[in-house]
């Protein structure tokens, strides 16, 4: 007898995996989950906030990509407002972004290329159609910054199940040298062809595009230019929102813009109707 115990084998853990609640307030509950992007075989990282008042119902749910070195966290002030409207959220890391304190694999990949993005959010799309709580007749995405990018690449796979597309600070430059073929995590089968912009008019749902007038990567100016391009279609409506001041970032933008954003999805969302911009935004 060797007094060596044998080792004690660890159980498989399937996915989505639910984490401990993130946080709970009188409007909204916060989980965090990992689920498995098969395609990839990487852990992405979500928080699913749902509204307080459920109950047995189904609800609305809008699916947030955030940009440049983002994660799960950078736009969680959307989905926690707007469940004061019934709407629900997942929010997620993707892969290779967060380089510094990742909860998402895929490290090694940052800067990870958008097709690698595409394929989590992908992921995300799927996942979210397994919830009890979503109406999946009314999933959204939303993407801000790079993430508006990996959102108007992935529109055309999604007809008949996204059904509208917000898009914030972000747009395309009128040269492509965003739309890039190179890069470390590429996904191929997520590559657009050479006219990406053909290709990205193929999602036929409604686009509204919301950018601040000071914003310093010149975010504003492409988005504007993007609005133009969804509005060759010949399906599927397209607005264009230009805030007054404001930052890149949603924290950035000013009080009154953030409001008017949170009004007009509200209504999109609950009514169909595309709203005016506010009067003192």
């Amino acid at each position: 007898d060797t007094g060596k115990t044998d080792p004690v084998e660890k159980p498989e853990v399937t996915y989505p995996q639910y984490l401990t609640e993130l946080k709970s307030t009188d409007t909204y509950t916060e989980t965090p989950v990992y689920i498995m992007n098969e395609e990839t075989d990487r852990r992405v990282y979500c928080i699913e906030t749902v509204p307080a008042d459920l109950g047995d119902g189904k609800v609305p749910l809008i699916i947030y990509v955030h940009g440049g070195n983002g994660d799960a966290t950078s736009l969680i002030a959307l989905p926690e407002n707007l469940a004061e409207s019934g709407f629900a959220g997942i929010t997620f890391e993707c892969c290779g972004a967060n380089k510094f304190s990742p909860k998402s694999d895929g490290k090694e990949i940052y800067s990870s290329h958008y097709t690698s993005r595409i394929s989590d959010l992908e992921a995300v799309i799927e996942h979210a159609k397994t919830l009890d709580y979503v109406d999946t007749d009314k999933i959204y995405i939303y993407g801000q910054s790079y993430g508006g990018l990996v959102c108007m690449m992935d529109a055309p796979y999604h007809n008949d199940d996204i059904q509208g597309m917000f898009l914030e600070s972000t747009g395309l430059t009128e040269d492509g040298s965003m739309v890039t073929a190179t890069g470390n995590g590429v996904v191929d089968k997520y590559l657009p062809p050479e006219d990406y912009e053909s290709f990205m008019t193929e999602f036929t749902k409604d686009v509204l595009i919301f950018c601040s007038q000071e914003d310093e990567t010149g975010a504003h100016e492409n988005g504007a230019y993007t609005a133009t391009v969804y509005e060759s279609r010949a399906e599927g409506e397209t607005k264009f929102y230009s805030y007054k001041g404001g930052m890149h970032s949603f924290s950035g933008f000013e009080k009154e813009a953030k409001e008017d954003v949170y009004r007009i999805i509200t209504a999109y969302i609950t009514t169909g109707e595309i709203l005016e911009q506010g009067e003192n935004t």
